[in-house]
């Protein structure tokens, strides 16, 4: 009998990853920027098929909440809502940020701390500092918003897809939320929300002049 399956995926990065574990086995694939909206569903199935699984069997699904692409957040929230709408899952979520330091921590074994910083555009960095934490890593303050120049004035190893990065990683690894996903606590849908940080351009429209004299 195939044990059950844990789906993790993530496109909060120009780079998309996902992954499926089951059992000692895993599989798993990366996208290409500007391919997340298209690719995402349709390689989902073609890990699952590689993992030897079908939606059925998955018992735990993973994603992280940003902060990343305002659009690529968006993808995989909008996935995971309809996962959880046809079945019931056990969802486990974490933050970009997190994700990425625990990635930088099991690649780097002496390390206590570390800085993960997140190309935000506009010359800006998401950006958050950890320390070792068993299992997880445990931040040491709030995500910020921070010029990309300001890396290199940082105080501990940086990790993450801005210029002048200590370590460069293109973003959260599926890989990493799938073993996060036994320590990570249960997300209820209704919390399963976007952490943006920066407020979106996007304003709502003026009313009309016309119509704003007819109010």
């Amino acid at each position: 009998m195939t044990p059950a399956a844990t789906l993790a995926f993530d496109s909060c990065c120009p780079t998309a990853s996902i992954a499926v574990a089951v059992g000692d086995h895993m599989a798993e694939c990366t996208l290409a920027q500007g391919t997340h909206a298209r690719l995402l569903m349709p390689m989902i199935e073609a890990t699952l098929q590689e993992a030897g699984v079908m939606m059925g069997q998955v018992s735990t699904l993973v994603t992280t909440l940003g902060p990343g692409s305002f659009t690529g957040i968006r993808i995989s929230l909008a996935a995971i809502h309809g996962f959880m709408m046809v079945r019931t899952h056990t969802l486990k979520t974490c933050t970009s940020l997190e994700a990425m330091a625990f990635g930088f921590f099991e690649s780097h074994p002496r390390q206590s701390q570390c800085e993960v910083w997140i190309n935000a555009g506009k010359q800006e960095a998401y950006t958050q500092a950890f320390t070792r934490g068993e299992p997880l890593p445990r931040p040491l303050g709030d995500i910020t918003l921070k010029p990309l120049e300001a890396v290199r004035d940082a105080s501990m190893p940086t990790v993450g897809n801005v210029p002048h990065i200590g370590h460069a990683a293109e973003g959260p690894s599926a890989r990493h939320l799938c073993a996060m996903a036994a320590h990570l606590p249960t997300t209820p849908m209704a919390q399963a929300m976007p952490v943006y940080v920066r407020p979106p351009d996007a304003k709502p429209p003026a009313p009309f002049e016309w119509l704003a004299t007819k109010a």
